[in-house]
Parts: C-alpha cells; structure tokens; sequence
C-alpha cells in the first residue's frame, strides 16, 4: 500500500508535509522523489536490462504466435 497519495492530499489540505511524512513513516526525500516522478535505481537498472535484451533478442518481448499448425492434434 502507497502513502503518498495520502500524503498528497493532506499537503492540498493546507497541513504538514512534514508531519503526514513522520506520522507514516515515510521520509520525506522519498516522498518528493515519487512526487517528482525521479525514478528508483532498480528501475533505471531493469530498462537498461530491457533495452539490452530486446537489441539481442528483438522477438524477446513479443508474445509467441499460436498458429494451427503449431498446436497438437
């Protein structure tokens, strides 16, 4: 479950960030790193994957294609 929208809703309101932050347990730099759309490392890391996956293996990402042919009798 995300806080964040909370969080966010709550700073509309006109209260504390800061303590809306320290009441859920989220820091703050986190909180303005989602808002700010600042992507996390681990998803940085997994589209440089992806990207690299796909130059190797173009059809990687594609679904398979089921033909008559290739199913059973």
């Amino acid at each position: 479950m995300t806080v964040h929208p909370f969080i966010e809703a709550e700073k509309a309101a006109g209260h504390n960030v800061k303590r809306a932050c320290e009441l859920l347990q989220v820091s703050r730099t986190a909180y303005y790193a989602r808002r700010n759309g600042v992507p996390g490392p681990r998803k940085v890391r997994d589209a440089e994957l992806t990207e690299k996956i796909t130059i190797v293996h173009p059809s990687a990402l594609a679904a398979p294609t089921v033909t008559r042919a290739s199913m059973p009798s």
